[in-house]
């Protein structure tokens, strides 16, 4: 193939994925994209959840399991409570702050 052919051959290519590509945005559904946040912490537990994070890739590590950073912990723990009964999730935190 020629370099001349090729070119028309790739513009043809972007035109028709142009074409798909709208098709497949108005058939898409809208995701919930994750946004950074913060929260007040003091330096110590910070390093104390970056510990933690640690703790579990090295142990991930062992066990050929996946990585994961502070978010995914954070979230870890927020279906954790999620799934905690009304009374028992009361207690739990109760006695954490404690």
């Amino acid at each position: 193939m020629k370099k001349g052919q090729s070119t028309i051959k790739a513009i043809d290519d972007f035109i028709d994925g142009a074409d798909s590509n709208e098709n497949i945005r108005r058939n898409k559904k809208e995701v919930d994209k994750k946004k950074p946040v913060s929260f007040s912490a003091t330096e110590k537990e910070l390093r104390e959840i970056q510990d933690l994070v640690k703790k579990y890739n090295s142990l991930a590590y062992q066990d050929d399991s996946q990585a994961i950073n502070r978010s995914d912990l954070i979230m870890a723990m927020k279906s954790h409570f999620e799934a905690m009964e009304d009374q028992e999730f009361y207690k739990t935190i109760s006695k954490i702050l404690s």
